[in-house]
């Protein structure tokens, strides 16, 4: 399946998103094209569990912000990005650009926390902005369950169509949140399945705390707690 877009429009420019999608980009051009080696800089700068816990230290501690804008290769970056840019934007205009950035990076580093619980003595470089796109899926669960997502399943593909679905957003991210636990169950290596879970969940928990605390963007012209239906 894939995503195609949503239903929702924003009043604001979604300055942080397209920031962050430039910035991975940027990135990634420098793994390439710059005067480095490219595994060296994705051992430097991703988050090693192994490392963190036996060399402790503002350095460890920092390449979990750094390896949020790390990736593999371009199809890594392609994949992460397009999904951030589908549901980032009515993220930020919910939370406003500074808060939604603190948000984005404290879900990043929530997803490298699990990750690290689960996989302490691994030497392989865990990057990627998943964990935080991962956030900003479980708080647009909460915010706009009911958005409707365009999607393309394929099944068409056989006869060269191209016949679209619209989704509501609950079905379409609660089904790759359960994808992400199946996909765990079988083992599949190289991807961060407990990353994007933890990631999701502190989303979600966040969301809630802003709510419990009475925050809301009102710029909008309503209150988006009101709107989950809390």
């Amino acid at each position: 399946m894939i995503l195609l877009g949503d239903d929702l429009e924003v009043n604001c420019r979604p300055v942080v998103t397209n920031s962050i999608i430039l910035l991975c980009c940027l990135v990634l051009m420098i793994e390439y094209f710059g005067a480095v080696n490219m595994d060296w800089f994705l051992f430097q700068h991703g988050f090693v569990s192994l490392r963190f816990t036996s060399h402790f230290g503002l350095e460890q501690l920092s390449t979990m912000i750094s390896s949020i804008f790390l990736h593999a290769d371009f199809f890594h970056l392609l994949g992460n990005m397009w999904i951030l840019f589908i549901f980032g934007d009515n993220v930020e205009e919910h939370f406003g650009h500074i808060n939604y950035f603190v948000f984005f990076i404290a879900c990043g580093i929530a997803g490298c926390l699990v990750h690290l619980l689960c996989n302490p003595t691994m030497t392989i470089p865990a990057v990627g902005a998943s964990g935080a796109i991962a956030g900003v899926l479980g708080a647009y669960l909460l915010l706009h369950p009911y958005a409707k997502i365009k999607t393309w399943l394929g099944d068409d593909i056989i006869f060269f169509g191209f016949r679209t679905y619209t989704l509501p957003a609950w079905m379409v991210i609660l089904g790759w949140f359960v994808l992400q636990y199946f996909m765990l169950y079988l083992g599949v290596e190289g991807v961060g399945w407990q990353c994007h879970i933890g990631g999701f969940t502190a989303g979600m928990l966040i969301v809630m705390f802003f709510h419990m605390c009475g925050v809301s963007n009102q710029r909008a012209g309503m209150s988006r707690v009101e709107e989950i239906g809390f």
